[in-house]
């Protein structure tokens, strides 16, 4: 990723890329791009602040020309694997619709320079997350038992409706960090960017394979 946006260093594109000393400051480390603006689709988007940062790309919280709040996920790759997963990630999200799982809003992918590619994609703004909610409960009270069961129902119903795909949908990366809560304190299954649909047998694609993909995309 570093290396990436090294090249990319030297000037922004038409489509709005930024450099990566431009990408933002969740952790103090780069320089804020609030007030950018990136297109997508029939949207203009406004960078408000940084929402997380991770090893491929960054999520932004933005506003739009009318004044609603989104998450934007911004990914930069520059391979066909990593482009193969940014797709997948995006039909994955497109497909699906539950009131427990990130709502999808837009997406793009651009090539920015021969070899390099930039993937967006709009989803809905949440504005709570679960490790947030327990690092506050952790200095005042301990979560209740119908309060768990209520996050696990939760998920559980998010994990089933992937479950029940006519092609059955994998997340392999369920853990506090990618669970949301929403206004109705609806708890919100996101992140799918290490989900699959495929399924691996150890008798037919071997047991190193298989260890392999578990260690790289299962948490």
């Amino acid at each position: 990723m570093k290396k990436i946006l090294a090249r990319l260093a030297q000037g922004d594109s038409d489509e709005g890329f930024t450099s990566y000393n431009n990408l933002g400051n969740h952790q103090g480390t780069h320089v804020t791009t609030v007030g950018r603006n990136f297109k997508l689709g029939s949207f203009t988007l406004i960078v408000e602040s940084v929402i997380a940062e991770g090893g491929f790309g960054v999520v932004f919280r933005v506003v739009s020309q009318h004044g609603h709040t989104y998450a934007l996920k911004r990914t930069c790759v520059n391979n066909s694997h990593d482009l193969a997963v940014c797709k997948r990630e995006i039909t994955i999200v497109s497909s699906l619709s539950h009131k427990n799982i990130l709502r999808y809003v837009d997406s793009k992918i651009t090539d920015i320079q021969p070899g390099i590619h930039e993937a967006l994609l709009l989803t809905a703004y949440y504005p709570g997350s679960l490790s947030q909610l327990i690092n506050e409960r952790k200095q005042h009270q301990r979560f209740t038992e119908a309060e768990v069961l209520r996050i696990f129902s939760d998920i559980c119903e998010a994990v089933c409706r992937l479950h029940h795909c006519k092609t059955p949908i994998i997340h392999r990366d369920l853990k506090i960090e990618n669970i949301l809560i929403d206004e109705r304190n609806n708890f919100i299954l996101c992140d799918f960017g290490s989900a699959t649909s495929r399924v691996l047998h150890p008798g037919v694609h071997g047991i190193s394979r298989c260890e392999e993909e578990i260690s790289r995309y299962t948490t």
